[in-house]
């Protein structure tokens, strides 16, 4: 009985040591992003902090890895990870969803620098910054924009640039697991168990040795 119980025991701080690692999810909130021809975007992206990456997993019943949704075009989830998406990431100041590359060529794009290092910042409000626009182009890195190709050809790219907005960072707080729930209700039932059985051999044996009156 005592090696089972040590086992699901261990089981059980596995899985809630599992449970703290999630700890380590930052979720950035995008506030009234905005774009110079009227449009907004909103929604949020995770980082692990431990890693440095950027959460691309599907949803499994905690969120998407991340959901940035645009007031003209629905929204870009992590979902799409593993279909045609090539370079979807964080920098030490920025965010960056690209999708269906071909070689240095994309379908669509989004670029946001923020004022923060994002690989490692838990919590706060930062802004997010433009970039120099007037010298702005498609699909380039000095500036926060999205943009879009045609017929896969970056010189027909059009794009819209990101005037303003915020971002804010809080740490992801994970929810219980259900199997850790059960791992600690079978360790109490066999604790419980194997109290009644000692108590029951000790009473036993008391018995008979003639002095059963004193575990009565």
């Amino acid at each position: 009985m005592r090696p089972m119980l040590g086992a699901l025991l261990a089981t059980t701080l596995a899985i809630w040591a599992s449970a703290e690692a999630n700890a380590t999810l930052v979720q950035w909130t995008l506030n009234n992003v905005t774009f110079n021809d009227g449009g907004t975007a909103s929604g949020y992206f995770r980082v692990d902090t431990l890693t440095g990456q950027l959460d691309t997993r599907p949803d499994y019943g905690q969120g998407y890895g991340f959901e940035i949704n645009f007031t003209d075009d629905g929204a870009w989830r992590s979902m799409y990870t593993g279909s045609g998406v090539e370079d979807w990431r964080v920098d030490n100041d920025s965010l960056l969803l690209d999708s269906a590359r071909t070689g240095a060529q994309a379908a669509f794009w989004l670029h946001i620098d923020i004022d923060s290092d994002l690989r490692h910042t838990t919590q706060g409000t930062f802004q997010v910054l433009p970039g120099p626009t007037a010298q702005c182009g498609a699909f380039d890195f000095r500036c926060s924009q999205r943009a879009f190709t045609v017929n896969s050809d970056p010189s027909l790219g059009v794009f819209r640039l990101v005037t303003g907005g915020t971002v804010t960072a809080a740490a992801v707080v994970p929810e219980p697991s259900i199997f850790a729930f059960l791992a600690s209700g079978c360790l109490l039932v066999i604790m419980r168990k194997w109290a009644y059985r000692s108590r029951a051999t000790a009473k036993a044996r008391a018995i008979s040795t003639g002095h059963g009156s004193v575990l009565n």
